[in-house]
């Protein structure tokens, strides 16, 4: 798949769909123990990085929660050995980054895209180096603030809100 924008809204909607749980599946069992297919891992990455540029808000949404996946990997199944978690780690930072993206994202004008962002960062800081978490809170802290200003103004009664704006 070179681009998702080369397949109609249904097709890209199902890529994305199985594409979110590769990121999980991306290993095998062998002799009792998990072994990753770090080739498979890196393609489905990289579809997914493409997916954050597609203009369907699910399919945008599908590749920030499949992003937010790769914290989740030893709670969901048994603990991966040293070689196969490092190579996983080097796609954290990949994953921060797209979960900051969704953050930023201006067509998103229902908040769907940051509360998935807000949940993948929640699911990373897990196993997010503390330097990586620690150059990011600023940018994130930025971000995040309009969402915050969006829903008091819309919690506010109809009266009050000119006189805030």
């Amino acid at each position: 798949m070179s681009t998702f924008s080369a397949y109609s809204d249904a097709e890209r909607v199902s890529a994305a769909s199985v594409l979110s749980p590769l990121v999980i599946c991306h290993s095998r069992e062998i002799d009792h123990g998990w072994v990753m297919d770090p080739e498979l891992l890196a393609c489905t990455i990289s579809a997914l990085g493409r997916a954050l540029k597609d203009p369907l808000l699910v399919v945008r949404k599908l590749a920030i929660r499949a992003h937010g996946l790769i914290g989740l990997m030893d709670a969901i199944r048994p603990p991966l050995p040293d070689s196969s978690r490092q190579e996983l780690l080097k796609y954290v930072k990949t994953a921060v980054n797209a979960a900051l993206a969704g953050l930023d994202d201006a067509r998103d004008k229902s908040d769907q895209l940051a509360i998935e962002a807000v949940d993948a960062l929640d699911s990373l800081v897990a196993v997010a180096e503390n330097a990586l978490l620690a150059a990011i809170l600023p940018q994130l802290l930025l971000k995040i603030r309009p969402c915050f200003e969006k829903v008091r103004t819309r919690a506010l009664p109809t009266g009050i809100k000119p006189l805030l704006l």
